[in-house]
């Protein structure tokens, strides 16, 4: 819900900077027209997501289609996903699953068991065992690195909409300075004798008109709001799934090493401390290798949504830019410009869809000082007296700041990084956070899933290196597997 809120965010402040104008450099363009204003990018200024990640690469095949749309999704997912990710591996589960419910059944039938194990297989069973306890609390780190991941995930959203507000905040507070200063300048021109500054007037009050509309537009949209009405939710969301996340992870594990353990005493504990010896603690451990083999079997259900949830990322996520152009369907030189810019320098020289209004700004503010300057040494500054010239004075200061302002603004607003900033974080937050811990977790719960068969079938084993035990299982005529 919240990456959705994040992108039509995006959306929001895409349309906002349409109604101003835009980007780069007086390069030499093969295609599209260079803006007259030179404006500085330094792409190390904020993070990118500039490659993917190791569990993109990992669960990366075939990749999305070319130019693939929403409308070709259900047949990517049916084939690429369900069919050649998700259905392989539940062939493979079923089998495994088929193979020990045999096993368990061949056992409760005297079968599949050690009658005298030697002390060589014994120690090999051991030694296997040991191993599954080890790599066992192996993945609890990895489990816990895990969750680190998706609580940064989730405390990162609210940096994305801090990113959103940083812009509208740099809108508003550029555009408030700029007509202030417009505003200046209209007022010192009224006074002067004769209208003489009617012409430049004119100029500056189309320029105050459009700088008005912009601000109200910005202020339109209130992400503050927004930031506030959830960054407190996803604090209570980060903590209610961390702790579902450990406890999870921390009931695996436990199974396995308790499974292990139990194990381990009946095979070489000393007899008194053998658990299959007594009556309660067999029924105990039927019950828990019930629970167990259930938690296999959720596991494996379990993995197999998430494997297809990895290929999906690792597919989408490799080549981000052109996947999200396609799937969103962003055929304006807006939207396609942004996402692109930080690392194409002829795309942010010569395409920006701005550059009309950049350029038409730009011959607006010479054509300000083409008509001032006549003014300022007529007559009309220089033969009305000394407070006439000052006002000229100022007049003339203001207008060299309005123009230094106004570059600014393109500058900080209108250029690549405000916007290509946010689309990064977002790339950044789905591709490296989100992506990265969906692949981990995935292969979490499948070591977890050949864990769990290899310790339900070992741990019987060395289970069976009693040779007091007449069932080499539990003792009594109730056998369990």
């Amino acid at each position: 819900m919240y990456t959705k809120l994040i992108l039509l965010n995006a959306v929001a402040i895409l349309a906002l900077l349409q109604m101003v104008t835009s980007q780069n450099s007086s390069a030499t363009c093969t295609t599209g027209t260079a803006s007259e204003i030179n404006i500085a990018f330094d792409g190390s200024a904020y993070n990118r997501y500039t490659k993917p990640g190791p569990q993109v690469k990992r669960w990366h095949q075939s990749g999305l289609p070319d130019n693939v749309t929403t409308g070709d999704l259900p047949d990517y997912l049916m084939d690429d996903v369900a069919m050649a990710s998700i259905v392989p591996y539940a062939v493979v589960f079923a089998l495994l699953t088929l193979g020990l419910l045999c096993f368990m059944c061949y056992r409760c039938c005297g079968k599949c068991r050690i009658k005298e194990p030697s002390g060589q297989c014994e120690l090999i069973l051991l030694v296997i065992v040991i191993i599954l306890l080890f790599i066992s609390l192996i993945f609890i780190s990895i489990g816990l690195d895990a969750d680190q991941d998706q609580s940064d995930f989730l405390t990162a959203i609210p940096s994305v909409v801090d990113s959103f507000i940083e812009i509208t905040d740099v809108i508003k507070s550029a555009v408030t300075n700029i007509t202030t200063t417009v505003n200046d300048i209209i007022d010192d021109l009224d006074s002067l004798p004769g209208g003489a500054g009617n012409g430049v007037k004119t100029e500056l009050q189309d320029i105050s008109s459009a700088l008005t509309e912009i601000e109200d537009t910005a202020e339109s949209v209130d992400f503050d709001e927004l930031r506030d009405g959830f960054v407190n939710d996803l604090e209570k969301v980060d903590e209610q799934r961390s702790q579902a996340f450990r406890a999870v992870f921390g009931i695996l594990c436990a199974m396995v090493i308790f499974t292990a353990l139990i194990s381990l005493l009946n095979a070489k504990g000393p007899e008194k401390f053998r658990p299959k010896r007594y009556c309660a603690c067999r029924c105990f451990m039927g019950l828990v290798k019930v629970v167990t083999f259930i938690l296999f079997v959720l596991v494996w259900i379990l993995s197999a949504v998430l494997i297809g949830f990895s290929r999906l990322f690792g597919d989408l996520c490799f080549n981000f830019d052109a996947n999200l152009v396609s799937l969103a369907e962003l055929s304006g030189n807006t939207e396609t410009y942004y996402i692109s810019c930080d690392e194409n320098e002829q795309l942010r020289d010569c395409q920006n869809p701005f550059v009309g209004e950049i350029n038409t700004i730009e011959d607006s503010l010479s054509q300000v000082d083409t008509q001032w300057d006549p003014i300022y040494t007529s007559g009309t500054c220089t033969g009305n007296g000394a407070a006439v010239q000052a006002t000229c004075d100022d007049i003339d200061e203001a207008l060299e700041s309005l123009q230094n302002q106004t570059r600014q603004f393109i500058g900080d607003v209108l250029g690549c990084a405000p916007l290509n900033k946010p689309y990064q974080a977002i790339a950044v937050l789905l591709c490296s956070d989100l992506a990265e811990s969906i692949g981990t977790t995935t292969e979490l719960l499948i070591g977890f899933s050949v864990i769990f068969f290899l310790a339900e079938i070992f741990t019987r084993l060395l289970s069976d290196g009693d040779p007091d035990n007449e069932d080499n299982d539990y003792a009594g005529s109730n056998k369990v597997a």
